[in-house]
């Protein structure tokens, strides 16, 4: 068996960012599957997969997903390629499955043992920077007790973090880089992207709607990229320009996800939905207009509800949905989908103001403070808010003879950024 300190330093091999850790008790195996917790909680710091729904049963539940390897005792890695988590939403709670099988070299003595000879076990989950997750058992001593207790963080339902050395920033080194380039004055235009294996930069030469969010990453070192994962060490970065440095920063609408509908007639056929829904210019159809959570859009005519979500409980086949006067589903999204992509990308965030001007017809951007410092969140208090109307949708979708658009913004003020985090400060820099 390896030791704490091996067990660290294999993490740290293969590109760990997270430690946490559970002792099982002895219903923990892979027949009762391992519990993880008795809330969301879990879900913030898991990265998930792929999530499918499961209504109508006896025990209704989502199952996600998971990119699980154990560890083994040369430290390589075996993939458990049908691992899952399971949110049983009645209770709730998340369960650990699947994580033996088909699995070459899997811990089956420590997690399938016969009854009667269960030893006290200990279960290390490390997750790395590439969201995959790496698990290590062991049998339990007196040694690696104290040893994990010794560094001890905080707790997310069944499992602990583990203060570990990691490429991750703390508030205080987030708030040196923004300083730094606020220092800078203004920044020349531009974002990365890579050519032949290298990082180059492309300069930016017209006022495009994100280059101040673009040359802010580029600022950072960050490659462009459109995926839902964090941007710099671990922080979600969100610029957003302001009319001048003595404006308000915190009263304009910030961009938080922008999933396309997984039901209703958009899902189906785009065009017959533009066609129906879209209201006529003079060169294409257009689909835009405000949506709060049960309130008729006076530009679409269309109603935005929620079903599946009562008592803080999310239901399996719930979501969101867009009605028309008749009752049609226009459009929807699906609970897995919004939690999959609101979970897997939003645990720490910063809202960054700026300014954007043209030097010499080249754009410009400098940015400013106080920056917005969003730590914690859970699909639960996205829901929350949305029904308290701070969330809403905005879509900007248009169709012509030429060219097709598809966008779905879900946005909120961001004097209201707080009711999205568990703790949200605005940070002088």
């Amino acid at each position: 068996m390896l030791n704490f300190h091996q067990i660290l330093s294999m993490f740290h091999s293969h590109d760990v960012s997270h430690v946490y850790y559970k002792i099982l008790s002895e219903n923990d195996n892979s027949k009762n599957q391992p519990y993880l917790g008795g809330s969301y909680d879990v879900l913030r710091i898991l990265p998930l997969g792929e999530i499918s729904e499961f209504p109508g049963i006896a025990n209704p539940n989502f199952k996600c997903k998971i990119n699980l390897s154990w560890l083994t005792e040369d430290g390589q890695l075996s993939p458990a390629p049908h691992s899952k988590l399971i949110l049983y939403t009645k209770y709730p709670e998340v369960r650990l499955s699947g994580f033996l099988m088909g699995c070459a070299d899997a811990p089956s003595r420590l997690m399938n043992p016969r009854r009667g000879t269960i030893p006290n076990r200990i279960m290390y989950f490390g997750v790395t920077y590439q969201r995959t997750i790496i698990a290590y058992i062991r049998e339990v001593n007196e040694e690696i007790i104290r040893a994990t207790k010794n560094i001890e963080l905080e707790n997310y339902g069944a499992l602990t973090e583990l203060e570990f050395d990691n490429n991750l920033a703390t508030v205080t080194q987030l708030v040196e880089e923004i300083r730094a380039i606020q220092q800078r004055s203004w920044c020349r235009a531009r974002y990365l992207r890579i050519e032949n294996d290298e990082i180059v930069t492309i300069m930016i030469n017209n006022m495009t709607n994100n280059c101040h969010g673009m040359t802010l990453e580029a600022e950072l070192g960050v490659v462009h990229n459109a995926n839902a994962k964090p941007d710099w060490k671990g922080w979600e970065f969100k610029a957003k320009k302001v009319p001048s440095e003595s404006s308000s920063n915190y009263s304009l609408p910030v961009t938080l996800m922008t999933p396309e509908p997984d039901g209703g007639l958009y899902n189906v056929d785009f065009k017959i939905f533009m066609e129906n829904y879209g209201r006529d210019n003079p060169t294409r159809k257009d689909f835009t207009g405000i949506h709060y959570y049960n309130k008729k859009c006076e530009a679409t005519q269309l109603i935005l509800k929620i079903n599946g979500f009562n008592n803080h409980l999310i239901e399996p086949g719930g979501g969101i949905s867009l009605f028309d006067p008749g009752g049609t589903i226009v459009s929807s999204w699906s609970f897995s989908k919004l939690m999959k992509l609101w979970n897997n990308k939003h645990q720490k965030f910063v809202i960054v103001p700026c300014i954007a001007e043209l030097v010499e017809e080249i754009p410009h951007i400098k940015y400013l403070g106080p920056i917005g410092v969003g730590r914690d969140t859970d699909f639960i208090k996205f829901l929350d808010s949305f029904i308290n109307r701070l969330v809403k949708l905005d879509p900007a979708c248009h169709l012509s003879s030429s060219e097709e658009k598809r966008r779905h913004q879900w946005r909120i003020t961001s004097k209201y950024l707080n009711t999205l985090y568990n703790s949200f400060e605005l940070i002088h820099v």
